[in-house]
């Protein structure tokens, strides 16, 4: 008897323990499971999402900023016509002796030595962003540049609006005056869609009423083929720049 009472024991241990591995054995597939489910479905879907955004070129149209006039219609601040150069250095070209001459040419345009340009190109292009060359180009600089861009892939000038005020010489303590975003700026506002190139009012009413102003930033986006080139009859997405609002002062220019 008490052999049959010492294997009785020993099959309920044995069963005991087949249980336990079975218990751990499930919890473990069942948990690879659960993981291989969430990389295909919702891993795969942000790869997807970034791949995505990947294969466009994406330009941006700055905010265009509110006029400010006087209570008698004088115009105090507003805004003029300005072109930028912009490399997109993922897309200019493959081989390097086109490069070189494309970089060549446009640096003797704009006046800025070719190794300079490669230094700064090699920054951005590490973090994956555009480098602004010139603002504000000269006319004469925009036309020759715009006769060769069918030649000059991933070259921009894009259409911007810089700031001008006619009675900077009278009014310049009470309009104040934009400029660009500084670091301690840029750490406040970036909640606010603000981008680390983008201007804000410095002083004065400029400043007090930003929030007036500024307005919305817009975008396009075109597709990316496979060999890196720019399809622009292709947009992908776009959103139009909203205007800030206008303000109109309490100062009367005729009395001044």
């Amino acid at each position: 008897m008490m052999h049959n009472s010492s294997d009785n024991n020993l099959e309920k241990e044995l069963s005991l323990r087949v249980l336990i591995i079975g218990a751990l054995a499930f919890a473990i597939l069942s948990t690879l499971m659960f993981r291989v489910t969430y990389i295909q479905v919702f891993k795969n879907r942000n790869y997807s999402e970034r791949s995505k955004r990947t294969r466009e070129s994406i330009t941006r149209f700055p905010p265009i900023r509110g006029r400010i006039f006087s209570s008698d219609g004088k115009v105090l601040a507003n805004n003029v016509k300005s072109y930028n150069l912009v490399i997109d250095p993922k897309l200019l070209s493959k081989d390097n002796f086109l490069r070189q001459q494309e970089l060549l040419y446009v640096s003797k345009v704009i006046g800025i030595d070719y190794p300079e340009l490669e230094k700064l190109l090699q920054k951005v292009a590490k973090k994956r962003e555009k480098l602004t060359v010139a603002e504000n180009i000269s006319f004469n600089d925009f036309v020759k540049i715009s006769e060769n861009l069918d030649k000059l892939p991933g070259i921009e000038m894009p259409e911007l609006l810089i700031r001008n005020y006619p009675e900077k010489k009278r009014l310049s303590h009470a309009i104040g005056y934009i400029g660009h975003i500084d670091y301690d700026e840029f750490s406040k506002l970036k909640e606010k869609g603000y981008k680390a190139q983008d201007w804000v009012g410095k002083t004065g009413i400029e400043l007090s009423y930003e929030d007036v102003l500024r307005g919305e930033e817009g975008f396009i986006a075109y597709e990316i083929d496979a060999k890196m080139n720019v399809n622009k009859e292709n947009v992908a997405r776009s959103k139009p720049p909203v205007p800030g609002d206008d303000l109109v002062l309490t100062i009367d220019m005729e009395f001044q």
